[in-house]
């Protein structure tokens, strides 16, 4: 008897226990609910809200494009609820990153908020500094891509006949713009060392990316062929050694001082 009498309290207080739990978990939904729609009002309160978005900066980009895409993300709200109009809420880092992601001639993208609540976006294009060919090197190619500093192909080029900028020719798997040529620090240290032959009187044109070598052809048609892989530093000394030598000196013509280098061998160089 006394068993049961107990068995039918804990059941009471757990069914007790059980409404002041709903009952403070709806009390709670309720303010919580009541403070996010005085919140959200609070929040579009005209001083508060962003009027209009102004594009600043030189881009080939289309203004228009880049204000439209910056309008859809002010129209989007946090949580369904709060405005991203808001010149305190507004999301700076997913503006900047979505127009850099969307269009890939711009290198970056920097949003403020002035006085009179215009939220200009300051945006830079990237900058042409060589351009890539294809996967082969094929005299007069015309289907040319530009590449930043990183190696970055970022828009399609015009055709360039003369030396504007060394052209590159390699392997890019997949939709060329927004590809690298190279992982970008290997890039870096390749255009280092090609612009360092200009210091041994050589004028490099087209560089060829191959998978165990690459060349790099320079002005008259003469090239150095050497490892992928190889220290630039070693072989610029040994690219210097070879030009300086007396035997290549007196072999070396006027008009083309030489057809080939080859720079694959260690301790051993070819050149014809």
């Amino acid at each position: 008897m006394i068993s049961r009498q107990t068995t039918l309290r804990s059941a009471k207080r757990k069914q007790e226990r059980k409404k002041k739990f709903i009952f403070s978990s709806a009390i709670f939904t309720a303010v919580f609910v009541v403070f996010a729609v005085v919140v959200s009002f609070g929040l579009r309160i005209e001083r508060f809200q962003i009027k209009s978005v102004r594009i600043e900066g030189e881009s080939v980009v289309s203004p228009a494009k880049i204000t439209a895409l910056v309008e859809s993300i002010l129209d989007a709200k946090y949580l369904l609820l709060f405005s991203q109009r808001n010149t305190f809420l507004y999301p700076s880092k997913t503006i900047a990153a979505a127009i850099t992601q969307n269009f890939e001639r711009v290198l970056s993208a920097e949003p403020d908020v002035t006085e009179d609540n215009v939220l200009v976006v300051h945006v830079a294009d990237r900058e042409p500094h060589a351009i890539w060919c294809g996967s082969v090197k094929v005299p007069g190619a015309s289907d040319c891509y530009f590449i930043d500093t990183e190696g970055r192909i970022f828009a399609a080029a015009p055709y360039f006949s003369g030396t504007a900028f060394i052209k590159y020719y390699g392997v890019v798997t997949g939709e060329p713009i927004g590809a690298y040529l190279l992982p970008a620090q290997n890039f870096i240290d390749l255009e280092a060392f090609v612009f360092s032959l200009r210091g041994l009187s050589l004028e490099p044109q087209d560089v060829v990316l191959g998978a165990a070598a690459d060349e790099i052809y320079f002005r008259g048609g003469s090239k150095i062929i050497f490892k992928t892989h190889d220290a630039y530093a070693a072989l610029f000394e040994s690219l210097k050694t070879v030009l300086g030598s007396i035997a290549f000196k007196n072999a070396a013509s006027s008009t083309k001082p030489f057809e080939y280098i080859d720079l694959r061998f260690q301790n051993r160089i070819f050149y014809k």
